[in-house]
């Protein structure tokens, strides 16, 4: 053989004459659909996409709820992720819990059987049936609410936050409502429990009645504080340049857009 083949010469040799040029393969982009993607919708990819910076949340206190809301893809989760890494407090991360195989009831050992059937009913499970069923046989929100139950049970002289994204996010609006009312009523100051949830649901709102509404809103955070009142003033606001800002005296007072207040 003598060397390469002809069509290997022949693909080499158009690749070097031929070399791509930003104009046809986009800006920062090398496959040809994202060329064409690019050039449709004027998508300058030298530019990152604004990434808002991350407000440094403190762990709330015991009876406090922070509620981190807004659309799918804001980055909502990314905002819990880092403040999981922050927080030094024990934190009670309700989609880590782990389920066993064994009956539903069974999972509550630590409390007696009275205290299990009640924080199992507060959370919508109250078919008895489902007390004898491995938890493989639920359907993803009777889990997701027997975790929350569990999260709930543990009982502890220390301060705990209990982290939860996507809350309630698998559950219909009037057993979502009912499952924050019980968050609500379980995160008080004599339990030494704290709660960051993260959902993009507004209906929740009034039930769940958080203490503080961080929103994010592809590249903005804006943070809201809950008044002796119930309503909602605008404490800072964060864009993909670093730090708060402060705001208007007429932005203080309207509430989150699409936030019911409680």
């Amino acid at each position: 053989m003598r060397g390469k083949s002809l069509e290997e010469r022949s693909a080499k040799a158009s690749l070097s004459a031929t070399p791509a040029r930003p104009s046809e393969v986009g800006s920062g982009v090398s496959s040809p659909y994202g060329a064409l993607i690019s050039k449709w919708f004027s998508i300058d990819t030298r530019r990152r996409l604004p990434t808002a910076s991350s407000p440094h949340l403190d762990p709330p206190a015991a009876g406090e709820i922070v509620l981190v809301t807004g659309p799918s893809g804001s980055g909502k989760s990314t905002l819990l992720r880092r403040f999981r890494r922050r927080c030094k407090e024990k934190m009670i991360d309700v989609a880590r819990i782990a389920l066993g195989r064994s009956a539903v009831i069974d999972h509550f050992r630590h409390i007696s059987i009275e205290s299990a059937l009640a924080h199992l009913s507060r959370v919508g499970l109250a078919e008895a049936h489902c007390y004898l069923l491995p938890p493989r046989y639920l359907s993803d929100g009777q889990r997701w609410r027997l975790r929350l139950a569990l999260a709930l049970s543990y009982d502890s002289d220390a301060a705990r936050c209990l982290l939860c994204d996507e809350f309630a996010s698998l559950l219909d609006p009037i057993t979502a409502s009912v499952v924050a009312r019980v968050l609500r009523r379980a995160v008080t100051g004599e339990s030494n429990l704290g709660a960051v949830v993260a959902s993009c649901r507004s209906d929740i709102v009034r039930a769940l009645a958080p203490d503080l509404m961080v929103r994010c809103d592809f590249g903005t955070v804006q943070c809201w504080r809950k008044e002796k009142g119930g309503s909602y003033v605008n404490c800072g606001e964060t864009s993909a340049a670093p730090g708060f800002c402060s705001r208007s005296a007429d932005a203080q007072k309207r509430q989150p857009a699409g936030l019911q207040s409680p």
